[in-house]
């Protein structure tokens, strides 16, 4: 199974912490219809608070991954992604 994990540094300012539920959020519901439009229907998104920003991409093969990473990055190059 093709899988993209996003992973969140824990935020320990509210304020902070409120805004990036609301970025979370907003990922979650984005992300995967985004995907969907540049052909990757089968990558499965996860998205962690962790102790450090980070991410990772399981399930691919060597040259795939390298084709997906250049989208994921156009993708979150994307000025209106985080627009409602």
């Amino acid at each position: 199974m093709k899988t993209l994990t996003l992973k969140f540094a824990k935020e320990t300012d509210p304020e902070r912490a409120i805004e990036q539920q609301n970025v979370i959020n907003k990922l979650t519901i984005k992300l995967p219809k985004l995907l969907r439009k540049v052909g990757y229907n089968d990558v499965n998104l996860v998205i962690k608070i962790s102790s450090q920003t980070t991410y990772d991409i399981a399930g691919f093969k060597p040259t795939d991954k390298k084709i997906f990473l250049a989208k994921i990055e156009d993708i979150f190059n994307d000025d209106t992604l985080l627009i409602d």
